[in-house]
């Protein structure tokens, strides 16, 4: 699966604000809140727009299947075989299950951009159907 999330631009190196100083993390409300105010939609159609990319992503990896967002990054699942571990405390052996997971990796405009190298690319302007 390949989205394509934005399109390089000339509008600077990132914003004053996270270059100036430490800000709280973004959490999944402030993303929402973004996405409403820049393209032009509610908040409860923006929410669906949030929660749809995380879902299709989520499924996908789950799946199996890398997710690949040009200009922002891959998520790749992984697998863990199952093993034998230690206890750090009594040094007694511990089986440690098979499990599956995911790695994310930035993609080259994301590092780029966070490096200074490269402008922040512009965000959509109005939504599209």
């Amino acid at each position: 699966m390949v989205l394509v999330l934005f399109e390089p631009s000339d509008s600077g190196h990132g914003s004053e604000e996270a270059q100036a100083g430490k800000r709280d993390p973004m959490n999944k409300s402030d993303l929402i809140n973004r996405v409403s105010d820049t393209i032009g939609v509610g908040r409860r159609d923006a929410e669906a727009a949030v929660n749809t990319v995380i879902h299709e992503v989520m499924s996908e990896v789950k799946a199996g299947q890398k997710v690949a967002i040009s200009g922002f990054g891959v998520f790749n699942p992984t697998h863990r075989k199952a093993r034998l571990s230690r206890n750090p405390r009594t040094g007694e052996p511990v089986k440690v299950a098979a499990s599956r997971g995911v790695r994310f990796a930035p993609g080259t405009i994301f590092k780029k951009v966070v490096n200074g190298r490269a402008p922040l690319p512009a965000a959509a302007k109005t939504a599209q159907k």
